[in-house]
């Protein structure tokens, strides 16, 4: 399957694309509300592009970065452990299946070591901390490049035989 990139932005504050793909055997995903503290989420990624993996956790903070700023969407971070190539796969709320943001990335701890004279590291992935771009970022992109029909009012567009 081929993919077209319609859209991107890689700023300080926002790292998007928008890909369209023609497929039978995917359809655009149902966006849900602002998740809650505590709500269930699952996270659908497909770490180092090979096989899909399903994990769950709960939100694990919502942190408005300016409450003064109603455009300005909440931080938000999950408990679900991800691995590297993750970022970009849907976080869903496990109840209802709906889209509640996309995995941003995660939090690593930095283990050094020495192996006779070397020194080296690894960068392990921190349990509990994956950041999510929320929905309300994700609306902003798509409006602002032109496609804000695809989340009128939070349902998903798209036509048939195509996701974007």
């Amino acid at each position: 399957m081929r993919a077209a990139v319609v859209s991107h932005r890689e700023t300080d504050d926002i790292d998007l694309g928008l890909l369209r793909v023609t497929s039978r055997h995917c359809s655009a995903a149902r966006l849900g509300g602002p998740p809650v503290l505590g709500e269930e989420i699952w996270v659908v990624a497909f770490p180092w592009g090979r096989n899909m993996t399903l994990v769950g956790g709960i939100v694990s903070q919502v942190n408005e970065d300016n409450p003064a700023d109603r455009e300005a969407a909440p931080r938000l971070m999950v408990d679900a452990s991800v691995s590297y190539g993750a970022s970009g796969g849907g976080v869903y709320d496990a109840h209802t299946g709906q889209l509640v943001g996309l995995v941003e990335g995660y939090r690593t701890a930095r283990v050094s070591f020495r192996v006779d004279a070397y020194p080296g590291h690894i960068d392990v992935p921190v349990p509990g901390e994956t950041y999510v771009t929320p929905l309300a970022q994700i609306r902003r992109f798509l409006s602002e490049a032109g496609y804000a029909e695809l989340v009128n009012h939070g349902r998903s567009g798209g036509r048939s035989g195509s996701a974007p």
